[in-house]
This record gives structure tokens, C-alpha cells and sequence, in this order.
């Protein structure tokens, strides 16, 4: 015997442990090892030099308990649960048994599966696979000293601490259940992408049921992710935001759904013994009442039946809208593969299961519709399916001061007329989320003054109907479903009028009832139309205004607080604590009467500057003429000029002239054709006369009042 040797038995009898002699290189001991209890005296007779060292565990020694880790993966969850216990093992598995003292010690709690279980963990046995075990009275270990039947030494990871950690037996054997479930987990978990998101939800849903710390199921589940080479393993941090929804009351997935996701739900009712687990495995009826929730079929939306569900898509300036999505049976099938639900038992008292999408599908209680359909503020017979979820805040009486200032000084630049008009429209945006408006608020100005701060927050009170969208792909794509269900665009610097695409989109958006509507893989429908649409933009040049325009209220926006962080942080502040409550109110109950957008559009500068900026052609050309008081290809006569008709319509279009637009653009406005003289040509009106038609067919412009006259003489007076 070696003083080695010597020296860790005499440690063994010192801490009042049973110890006795094991056959050299064996588990097996040499007598009655229950009558045999070595002390520092028989010692030297009791062992031989190769003798392997055995010690009783449980009552025989104090109490002593020992966890056997007999498979790979629970003695890799043991160096987590267990850290804080003296381990021991062989070169082959370090620390495949950790040790404690209890008080209470109870019996030895094996936790192993059967073949056929094994056989579906991918664990193997000739007899069972055990996975490990919680050892205490009536058994004993072969403790460091020895040699394993393997060749092995067998050596403690650090010295044997002088006092042994004292641990209760309950606690003991609960985390015991929970380390071997969780080796099971760690030989399951998928080395492949597709369900590890799903998987690590459900794992913590389990563990903080069990009452364990959210920040030790994080450490666990990265060091399973990690170790099967998950590279998203520290994007699995689950527990804080699960333990937020189990604190609330919210449907968290748990040990029925993860097993379902491993592929072993045959062993859900041995893993919930070894948990101690209060969950259950819904019934049918629940699973049914449970998918409902989320999805439902419609029986007709665009020719199809299908099952819908809604969708969190992330939009621009993080933007989180719901948007309708469809399957089709078999690929709802297809996504529900690796659910199933028990429907039964077989003979051999195995659980029977069906796959849960096909189940739901085939369930006379599955959620459906004929229809669907968008029915802002109505409630449609039962058949039907309204997309309408509400305004995001709830009419609450109270001050929004700082954003009507805002509306007053910035939006309508102190003018009562355009701040009238501003805060009607809104106010009938509200009120007929299911009428268009056919007039679309449009907020011109420089970067920072402020135009798109309203029409945010005003999009926010709408919710899910509500969107702020930055690029003409939005409006002139080809797949629009996010229009089916919004009452209010507002369209940030996202369509130009020389996008000519989207410019005719645009004006169907604000006036027409009917939209057309399709959704990528889906045919072309029909929808009502409810827009009502704000737009804003830094460009001079916002919207194709025609001379009688009635589609846009146009708004020059003041900079007169441009950077100023103070004012923009004061109504930010003011909207975030009560004031969206308080805007919501007023919208809704103040007294529009009959009144209707297309009534009392300012005719403000600000639209005659997109009217101007639209004018293109023999319009432009002859809009210029008036402006300038100078007709560069006219001929002075009379009290003006006479215009040759194709000097005119090659100015407004060179390459394709055309004279008969040309002469009937020239008499329209007020011009009387001179026949007498060749080329043809038209003679004008005096200035006065001919800017008074113009305001008269076209639009009120504002007129330079120091040109009076037309130019005519062009030399200087010296």
C-alpha cells in the first residue's frame, strides 16, 4: 500500500465514513462489505496494497450521498448544477460523481430509461440506459484511491475539502430529476437550424416552472446550444422575457410542447415524474381552443379557402404592424408536422398521437369564416371576419396644448384658416375611419421644422390601421396587402410627382372607393377603399396639383422652431403621458356638423405653388408669359403681341409641335387669331385682360403687381 493510498483511506475513516476494501481494479468487494468498517488501527490488515477503496454511503457514513453520472451529457449538466459539490472520476470522465451530506437521506433514486426509450433519445443499454443516479443508504462508491476496471485511476478534481457541503435530500433529488432531463435535452437538441428558437422558449418555460432562477436557465440553455454547436447559442437568452409572461399570466410553452419538439413526446409522463412537474399535456379540446386563438379558415378570400393568420412585420422607423398571412392546408400541415396531439393510448398503455395541424383542420370547433372583410368601427354578422382592431388609444379627457401650439405655429404658420382646416380633417379621419377622405393634408418645408411630428403621432392613434412609409414601393408595388387594412398613410418623403407610377396610385389612394388589392401568391381582389393620407416632403415640388386640384390641401410649414430640441422634446413628452389619450378625445367629439374635406380646401399659396411647380406644356410656357410680362418670339402689336402659332408650340414642345393645341391653348386664353399676315399667328389680349382669364380657367396666381403691362420695348430708355 502506498502512503498515497494510506493517506486518503485514514482521510475517508477521519470524515466517519464506512470505508472497506474493494478487489484490486474492481467495483466488486472482497466480503460482507456491510460488516466491514475499516479504522485507523485495521487499516493495515484490512487493505492490501492493490486493494480498490470502497465507502458506504447514507446513514453508514453521516449521511454521505453520492450522484452517479453515468452518461456523458448529465455529468457535463452536473458541472453546472452541481458545481459547488467535491467531484471525482477517471481521465475518461473527470467528474463523473460529486458527493454531499444530508440529514435526511432518503433511498437511492435511479433516473434511467427503458431500451426502447433509450433507443429514442439516442441513449443505449443492453438493460436500460441509466442517465444517472442520486445514491444514498444500502448502496456504496468506489472512491479516489482506486483503479477503474478500465485501467483508470480514479482522482478527485481538487482535494478533498476538509468539510463536506451539507444539502437537503429533496432538494438533492429534484435537481437530480432535473439534471437527467436535461442530459436528455442535451443529447436531443438539434445540431441543425429550424426549431432551436421554439425549443430553448419551451426549455426555459420548464426550468422556471421548476422555480429555478432565470439567470442560471440562461446559463443552461446557452451551454446546451453552445455545446451542439449552435452559432446563435448567446441569441437564446429566453428566461427574463418568459418569467415577464408567466409573472403576467400569459400562455407560456413548456415540457408538453419541448417535447413535441424533440421528437419524444412517448417520454413526456416519466420526464414529468422526474421533474415533479405540475404541467399537463392539454386535451385535444384545449389544443383545438388553443390554435383558434392565432389561426382561423376562411372559406372565400379571392377564390381560395385557407387558413389565415396575422404576422408581425417591422416596417421603416420600427414600425411593427400585423399583416394577414395565408396557407394553404397543406402547408399549414406541413408547419404543424412536429406538433402532435394524444388522442388515446395504445394496448400497451403508449400514448397515441395525431399530428395537431391535420387534427385542427379535420375538428368541427376549428375557428372559420365565409369572409373577410374591413369594417372600420362596425360589427359584421358572425360569418365574417372584421380586420378592424381599434385606435391604439383609448378617448381620455385631458390637455394635448403643446401639440395643437405645434399645429398652430409650425403646421399652419399662425394662419386660422389653414389650422381650421388642419384639425378638421383629423378630426373626420377619426370619426370615418371607413370613408376615404379624397384630400390628402400635404406638409412642405425644410429638414428639422417639425412637419412629419404631427402626422406620426396622429398615424400612432390608428394602431395597426396606421402607417408611415419613406419609399414609392410601398404605394406603387405590385403586392399592397398593407393598404387592405389601414385608414391612415402617411407618406414621409415617399412619392414624387415626377414618379409618374406612383402619382397615379396616389390619386386612386385619396379619392376612389374601390381599391385593388393582391398579396404575393394570392389573386387580385377588390377592397373597399378607407384612406385617408398625409404626406410631407423637403422637395419645392411635392404633388401633381392640376389648375382645379381638389385632391391636396397644401401647407407651407414655418421654421420657425427649426432645431429647437426643447420644443420637439415638450410635445414628445406631452403625447407619451396622456396627451395621445387626450388628442384621441377631442378628435372624436368635436362637432364637425355635415362638413366633408372636400369642403373649404385653403387655396393658399402653398397649393398655387403646386400648381405652379405642376404646370408643364403650352401651360407653363404660357403661365411664364404672364409672369414676366415678356413674350421673347412675340412681335409687338397693339396693346400686345402677335404669337406665330408654331414658334409657340415649338417653344412649349420642340421635337413634336404641335400647332392646332397650340392655337386652341392661345384662344382659350383670351388671344384672337390674325389670319392677315403669314405664318399664321395670334394676337394677345392687354396683360391685365390676360391674367384675368388665366385666374378665371386656371387658377388665382399671385401676379407680380410691379409688371402691369406687357414688355414691349426691351432696349434700355438711354
Amino acid at each position: 500500500m502506498t502512503d498515497k493510498h494510506a493517506k486518503l483511506i485514514e482521510e475517508y475513516i477521519q470524515q466517519g465514513w464506512q470505508v472497506f476494501p474493494l478487489r484490486p481494479n474492481s467495483k466488486e468487494p472482497t466480503g460482507k462489505w456491510k460488516d466491514q468498517k475499516a479504522t485507523l488501527e485495521t487499516l493495515p490488515t484490512l487493505f492490501k496494497p492493490d486493494s480498490n477503496i470502497g465507502v458506504a454511503l447514507g446513514t453508514a457514513s453521516g449521511g454521505l450521498i453520492d450522484l452517479d453520472f453515468d452518461s456523458s451529457e448529465a455529468s457535463a449538466i452536473g458541472n453546472i448544477l452541481f458545481d459547488m459539490l467535491p467531484g471525482f472520476g477517471r481521465k475518461s470522465s473527470p467528474c463523473s460523481h460529486r458527493i454531499a451530506l444530508c440529514d435526511d437521506p432518503g433511498k437511492t433514486t435511479q433516473f434511467g430509461l427503458t431500451p426502447e426509450e433509450a433507443a429514442l433519445t439516442g441513449l443505449h443499454g443492453d438493460d436500460k440506459a441509466m442517465i444517472l443516479e442520486l445514491r444514498s443508504t444500502g448502496g456504496y462508491t468506489m472512491f479516489p484511491g482506486s483503479i477503474h476496471p478500465t485501467g483508470e485511476s480514479i482522482e478527485w478534481l481538487s482535494e478533498l475539502p476538509k468539510q463536506i457541503p451539507s444539502v437537503k435530500w429533496a432538494d438533492m433529488e429534484k435537481k437530480a430529476g432535473i439534471c437527467a432531463f436535461l442530459a436528455i435535452v442535451l443529447k436531443k437538441y438539434p445540431a441543425q437550424a429550424g426549431n432551436r428558437d421554439n425549443i430553448c422558449l419551451a426549455l426555459a418555460g420548464t426550468l422556471l416552472r421548476m422555480g429555478m432562477p432565470p439567470e442560471q436557465v440562461d446559463r443552461l440553455i446557452v451551454f446546451i446550444a453552445e455545446s451542439k454547436g449552435d452559432e446563435e447559442a448567446q441569441a437564446r437568452l429566453k428566461a427574463e422575457s418568459t418569467k415577464g409572461k408567466l409573472d403576467a399570466g400569459e400562455d407560456v410553452t413548456g415540457l408538453p410542447t419541448l417535447c413535441d419538439l424533440l421528437g419524444i413526446a412517448e417520454l413526456e409522463p416519466k420526464l414529468q415524474k422526474w421533474l415533479k412537474s405540475t404541467s399537463h399535456r392539454k386535451s385535444p379540446d384545449e389544443m383545438v381552443a388553443e390554435l383558434n386563438e392565432k389561426y382561423f379558415v376562411v372559406g372565400n378570400d379571392g377564390g381560395s379557402c385557407r387558413v389565415v393568420f396575422f404576422e408581425k412585420r417591422h416596417f421603416e422607423n420600427d414600425q411593427v404592424r400585423e399583416i394577414m398571412v395565408y396557407q394553404s392546408f397543406s402547408d399549414f400541415k406541413n408547419f404543424m408536422m412536429n406538433k402532435r396531439v394524444t388522442v388515446g393510448e395504445f394496448e400497451s398503455g403508449i400514448p397515441k398521437t395525431v399530428p395537431l395541424g391535420k387534427f385542427w383542420l379535420e375538428h368541427s370547433d376549428r375557428r372559420e369564416y365565409d369572409q373577410i372583410d374591413f369594417l372600420p368601427g362596425k360589427t359584421p354578422p358572425p360569418t365574417i371576419f372584421n380586420l378592424w382592431r381599434g385606435f391604439q388609444y383609448p378617448s381620455v379627457q385631458g390637455g394635448w396644448c403643446k401639440m395643437r401650439r405645434h399645429i398652430w405655429t409650425v403646421l399652419a404658420d399662425e394662419d386660422s384658416e389653414a389650422f381650421r382646416y388642419i384639425i378638421k380633417w383629423s378630426a373626420w379621419a377619426v370619426q370615418n375611419p371607413d370613408r376615404p377622405a379624397e384630400v390628402a393634408l400635404v406638409f412642405k418645408g425644410g429638414k428639422g421644422t417639425g412637419k412629419g411630428t404631427f402626422a406620426r403621432w396622429l398615424t400612432d392613434l390608428f394602431g395597426s390601421h396606421g402607417l408611415q412609409i419613406f419609399s414609392s414601393k410601398h404605394v406603387s408595388g405590385r403586392f399592397n396587402a398593407h393598404l387592405r387594412a389601414l385608414v391612415l398613410l402617411f407618406a414621409d418623403e415617399a412619392v414624387a410627382p415626377q414618379d409618374h407610377d406612383a402619382e397615379s396610385v396616389l390619386k386612386g389612394l385619396i379619392t376612389e372607393h374601390i381599391l385593388p388589392i393582391e398579396a404575393k401568391g394570392r389573386d387580385l381582389i377588390q377592397a373597399r377603399n378607407h384612406l385617408h393620407v398625409v404626406m410631407a416632403s423637403n422637395n419645392s415640388w411635392v404633388v401633381p396639383a392640376s389648375a382645379d386640384e381638389r385632391r391636396y390641401a397644401v401647407f407651407d410649414v414655418s421654421g420657425k422652431v427649426s432645431g429647437n430640441k426643447d420644443w420637439f422634446k415638450g410635445i414628445n413628452d406631452e403625447m407619451r403621458h396622456g396627451g395621445a389619450e387626450a388628442m384621441m378625445h377631442f378628435l372624436q367629439n368635436l362637432d364637425l356638423k355635415k362638413w366633408h374635406p372636400r369642403e373649404d380646401i385653403p387655396a393658399n399659396s402653398a397649393l398655387n405653388g403646386q400648381r405652379i411647380e405642376s404646370l408643364k406644356g403650352l401651360d407653363l410656357l404660357w403661365f411664364g408669359y404672364l409672369s414676366t410680362g415678356d413674350v421673347p418670339i412675340g412681335e409687338p402689336c397693339d396693346d400686345g403681341f402677335r404669337i406665330p402659332t408654331r414658334e409657340f408650340a415649338k417653344e412649349a414642345n420642340t421635337h413634336h409641335p404641335n400647332d392646332t393645341k397650340a392655337g386652341k391653348i392661345l384662344k382659350e386664353m383670351g388671344c384672337r387669331q390674325d389670319r392677315n399676315r403669314r405664318p399664321s399667328g395670334w394676337i394677345t389680349p392687354s396683360l391685365k385682360e390676360a391674367r384675368r382669364i388665366w385666374d378665371s380657367k386656371r387658377f388665382r396666381a399671385e401676379w407680380n403687381a410691379d409688371i402691369t403691362a406687357w414688355i414691349r420695348d426691351l432696349e434700355p430708355p438711354f
